[in-house]
């Protein structure tokens, strides 16, 4: 998993789980804190900005979508 100098997703993951609402953590890997992916992560994966941004928004799309246990 992806680390930055601003967090740790394993951290982020704890803070998570200790959520008492509906929560979920989708990692974006080779980011930075504003979303830009890395030039060689980019390489590496055949992938575009765009393609990973896409990817990022079907999990909000995917995440808002679902029914909220009452």
């Amino acid at each position: 998993m992806h680390e930055n100098a601003l967090y740790h997703v394993d951290k982020l993951q704890a803070v998570c789980s200790k959520i008492e609402t509906v929560s979920q953590l989708h990692v974006i890997d080779g980011e930075d804190h504003s979303f830009k992916i890395g030039k060689k992560h980019l390489e590496t994966t055949s992938l575009t900005q765009d393609q990973v941004e896409d990817v990022a928004l079907q999990a909000i799309a995917a995440f808002v979508s679902k029914p909220l246990a009452c």
